[in-house]
C-alpha cells in the first residue's frame, strides 16, 4: 500500500495496513540532511530536500512544509518583530510584537503567497516535493490559523489576557 493510499484510507475511514506516519520532523529533517536549521527555514529548496530525505530514509508518509511561526508575520508586518536564531530558526520576539502599537495595523501588507516572500518560498518547497514524490506521498502545507497569527502579531501573553479579562 502506498503512503498516499494509507493517508486517504484513514481520511475516508477505510482499513489500512498501518496508520500513516506524519511526525513534525523539521529540526530533525534539517540535521539528518546535513543542513543548519536556520537555512532550512530560509530556503524552500533545502526544506524540500530535507523533508524528502526523511521520507525516503524512514518511510514517513507525509512531508510537512512547516518551519517556524514567523513566515506569515514577516510577509505581513516586516522583520521588526522577528528574531533570528541559528539553532532555532526565525521566531517572534514578543517584546517587539508587530501589533504592540495597534496603529501599525494600517501599515500591514496583505501578503501575496506568490509574491516572492517567505510564503512563496514554502510554495516552492511544495512544488519541489510534488515533482519528486509524483503523487505517491502526502504533502502537508502549513498556514497559521487566525488565533495563532493573532498571537504572533500581538504577542501570546497579550492575546491570552484579552481572552481571560
Amino acid at each position: 500500500m502506498r503512503s498516499i493510499d494509507r493517508v486517504r484510507g484513514v481520511i475516508e475511514g477505510k482499513p489500512v495496513a498501518h496508520l500513516p506516519v506524519q511526525p513534525m520532523v523539521m529540526m530533525f529533517a534539517a540535521k539528518h540532511a546535513g543542513f543548519r536549521y536556520i537555512d532550512y527555514t530560509k530556503d524552500g529548496r533545502i526544506m524540500a530536500e530535507a523533508q524528502l530525505k526523511v521520507v525516503r530514509d524512514f518511510g514517513i508518509d507525509c512531508v510537512l512544509m512547516c518551519s517556524d511561526p514567523a513566515r506569515e508575520v514577516l510577509d505581513i508586518a516586516g522583520e521588526d518583530s522577528i528574531g533570528c536564531f541559528e539553532n532555532q530558526g526565525l521566531a517572534i520576539r514578543e517584546e517587539r510584537a508587530a501589533l504592540l502599537d495597534k496603529a501599525r495595523l494600517r501599515k500591514f501588507k496583505i501578503p501575496d503567497p506568490l509574491g516572492g516572500g517567505r510564503m512563496h518560498d514554502r510554495i516552492r518547497a511544495i512544488e519541489i516535493c510534488l515533482r519528486e514524490l509524483r503523487g505517491e506521498t502526502s504533502i502537508v502545507g502549513w498556514v497559521e490559523g487566525p488565533l495563532a497569527l493573532a498571537a504572533e502579531l500581538r504577542g501570546l501573553n497579550r492575546i491570552i489576557t484579552r481572552f481571560s479579562g
